[in-house]
């Protein structure tokens, strides 16, 4: 019988995965840094979407900004 997830005797096992940062996310950096934060090195929570199915891929872009 095989063992349960999260019971003991499980294997944990780590995939890499690949970042994928589109251009829309550079784009809204810099409108940020341009028009709000101007010389403030202020840190900026980003989120991110991560696709475990084939690829193992977290995904970057404009919408990451939180508001």
């Amino acid at each position: 019988m095989a063992d349960s997830p999260g019971s003991p005797g499980t294997i944990l096992n780590f995939i890499p995965f690949i970042s994928s940062i589109e251009p829309t996310f550079w784009y809204k950096l810099s409108e940020i840094k341009l028009d709000e934060d101007k010389l403030k090195e202020v840190p900026r929570r980003v989120q991110g979407f991560f696709n475990h199915n084939s690829s193992c891929r977290l995904y970057i872009n404009n919408s990451s900004f939180s508001r």
